[in-house]
């Protein structure tokens, strides 16, 4: 039988691993806007390149 203390802990635990997981979401976002930056101007860089 789980007491009230225990299902306090679990969701306690839940709400951390919720925020974990949505820091973790935002994070990955950035990191793929900053890799189309980069792959963008990688892009403008051979096609300047490609203009001279």
């Amino acid at each position: 039988m789980h007491t009230k203390k225990d299902y306090d802990k679990a969701w306690e635990i839940q709400k951390e691993a919720s925020v974990l997981g949505s820091e973790a979401k935002r994070r990955y976002e950035t990191l793929l806007e900053e890799v189309d930056l980069y792959l963008a101007r990688e892009r403008t860089d051979v096609l300047e390149a490609g203009d001279q």
